[in-house]
């Protein structure tokens, strides 16, 4: 008896790859942008986020392409922008924090910083000072690599957070309520501080 073939299913390797990664983003936890303060949801989902997709990092290329067009993509993609823009953020800014979320989580499936260096002591000039031991990082990286996504998601998190209060702080003020532009020349003071 011969085999079907999966084409009698899907009518090309795309909607197979759709359908797969569809299949794991259906792991994503976003629904506590319905019940938590978006800060908690948030975190809750890149994390939800980040163990789905280190289990499959061979779907992250293609992920990144940027189209999410499976069904359960797009019903996570709308519960976490739904959180973030009743939460006060502007659409800009719920569609930038996503964006920089999908980054730190997408970069850290594909690259190991730890497993790039090699693990022979010969590798590696005399004449270097400050990384003789680089050659055991290659040991460690899954627990490196872990921890290096929680330090980044919790600098977002941090900063986040306080340009939310900003936001906030401005609109009380009497300012608009969506938030400072990044566009057309125009900056947030925290910005604007920063390029001080």
């Amino acid at each position: 008896m011969k085999s079907s073939s999966i084409y009698n299913y899907v009518r090309t390797k795309e909607e197979l790859l759709d359908l797969a990664t569809d299949s794991i983003v259906a792991g994503v936890d976003a629904s506590s942008f319905e019940t938590e303060p978006w800060l908690v949801a948030l975190e809750r989902w890149a994390r939800s986020y980040y163990e789905a997709i280190i289990e499959h990092p061979n779907i992250v290329p293609w992920l990144a392409r940027g189209v999410q067009r499976g069904e359960q993509s797009l019903h996570n993609v709308d519960r976490v922008y739904g959180g973030l823009t009743r939460a006060g953020w502007s659409p800009r800014y719920a569609t930038l924090i996503g964006a920089s979320i999908r980054s730190i989580i997408y970069g850290s499936a594909m690259n190991s910083f730890a497993g790039g260096f090699p693990d022979d002591p010969a590798a590696y000039p005399q004449t270097l000072n400050h990384i003789v031991n680089a050659h055991e990082l290659r040991g460690c990286n899954k627990c490196l690599d872990r921890e290096a996504f929680e330090l980044a998601l919790r600098i977002l998190l941090q900063g986040l957070e306080r340009l939310h209060a900003e936001i906030v702080s401005s609109a009380t003020d009497g300012e608009s309520s969506t938030g400072t532009r990044l566009s057309n020349g125009s900056s947030s003071s925290a910005v604007r501080t920063a390029e001080r």
